[in-house]
């Protein structure tokens, strides 16, 4: 109950003051906002439904939402196939973890550390778009690579 009201109180916070004002949001503010809600559904997912099944939900949302933010970018073109298709790859892997967890987890352990040596980039940014970023991309990734990985674990020590 805390978390929504805070989510709330901030929420309604931003609304009074940027779209009154008409002033552009800074990236702080996104951060607030998005970054517990990313957190708290994760979380709760995990929590929820267990390793397997929650770390695939979670990939299954961090692709969702990339693709269609590529999508939405660029429209229908050959720009989105060639963008799309690493976040194409996400929820493909997810699906077949039910099988191969352990060769799931080791895919999402590469995918999830690309970002920290090729998007330098991010480095130049505040520190509220870094953890936003980051929020969004590689730690959801690396955290459903560990459940997979776990999982792995697991189901081989129950198998005779």
């Amino acid at each position: 109950m805390a978390f929504y009201l805070y989510i709330t109180i901030i929420l309604l916070f931003v609304i009074l003051k940027f779209s009154i004002v008409q002033v552009e949001v800074p990236t702080v503010w996104f951060m607030l906002l998005f970054v517990p809600i990313i957190v708290k559904l994760f979380i709760s997912m995990f929590k929820t439904y267990g390793l397997g099944k929650g770390a695939r939900f979670v990939s299954y949302t961090i692709g969702a939402l990339w693709l269609s933010f590529v999508v939405l970018s660029h429209g229908l073109s050959l720009m989105t196939i060639m963008e799309g298709l690493p976040f194409m790859l996400i929820p493909t892997v997810a699906y077949f973890s039910k099988r191969f967890p352990f060769i799931a987890g080791i895919f999402f352990l590469i995918l999830g550390i690309i970002p920290f040596v090729f998007f330098s980039g991010w480095y130049n940014r505040d520190i509220y778009f870094i953890i936003t970023m980051y929020t969004f991309i590689p730690f959801p990734i690396l955290f459903s690579a560990a459940a997979f990985l776990i999982e792995a674990k697991v189901s081989k020590k129950e198998d005779p």
